[in-house]
């Protein structure tokens, strides 16, 4: 008894993605279905898999929290960010002006804890 042939699902959408770039999957799904009238492919099935296919999954790397960043507490690095401080509150007289109460705030912090 010969084994019909076996219909790869999977083969079939990488071969249409691979010569029809940016199908949408109902389109993609009506083209195979129209191409393979023979057989029974069910939507659920090849919307999942044409999906699965459609890219590899991107990988978003982000920094644990607490954890220190390189370069972060040199001297240059606090100057950097002195620098920008004063230019953010407009010069250095009104940075001044700024930090004059944030001795107190900060020891009425220390109360609290």
């Amino acid at each position: 008894m010969a084994k019909r042939p076996s219909f790869n699902l999977s083969e079939t959408i990488r071969e249409f993605r691979k010569s029809h770039k940016g199908v949408k999957a109902m389109d993609a799904f009506a083209a195979i279905k129209k191409s393979h009238p023979n057989q029974t492919i069910n939507e659920g099935t090849f919307k999942s898999t044409f999906y699965k296919l459609a890219g590899a999954k991107r990988v978003v790397k982000r920094r644990k929290p607490g954890r220190i960043i390189a370069g972060h507490g040199s001297p240059e690095h606090i100057m950097q960010v002195g620098l920008h401080f004063i230019r953010l509150a407009g010069g250095v007289e009104a940075a001044r002006e700024r930090l004059v109460g944030l001795g107190t705030l900060i020891e009425t912090a220390k109360d609290i804890d």
